[in-house]
C-alpha cells in the first residue's frame, strides 16, 4: 500500500507547492486525484486557493467522482469475489 500511497503524498500538493514544480512534475501532479482532495482541504482550512494549484469547485468534482469510482470498483470487486465462494 505504500508503494503508492506514498509517491501520491508527495506528488499531491502537501509536501512540495505546485508552483514551484517543472512542467512533466506538474503534470503528474494534475493527474493525481489526492492533488484534488489536498487542494480542497486547503482551500476548506485557509478560505483562499494556493497558488498555482486547482480551483475549489473542479477539486471538489474530481475528488467525488474519483470515491464514487473507488466505491463502484470495490463493490464489484466484493460481489465477484462472493460469487464466486458461493457457486
Amino acid at each position: 500500500m505504500n508503494l503508492l500511497l506514498l509517491p501520491m503524498w508527495l506528488l499531491s500538493g502537501a509536501v512540495f507547492s505546485m508552483a514551484g514544480a517543472s512542467g512533466p512534475i506538474r503534470a503528474v501532479m494534475l493527474v493525481n486525484p489526492l492533488t484534488y482532495s489536498t487542494a480542497l482541504l486547503t482551500a476548506l482550512l485557509t478560505g483562499s486557493v494556493a497558488d498555482g494549484s486547482p480551483a475549489a469547485a473542479t477539486s471538489f468534482a474530481v475528488t467525488i467522482a474519483f470515491g464514487i469510482v473507488l466505491l463502484a470498483g470495490s463493490a464489484a470487486l466484493a460481489n465477484q469475489k462472493t460469487s464466486s465462494s458461493s457457486a
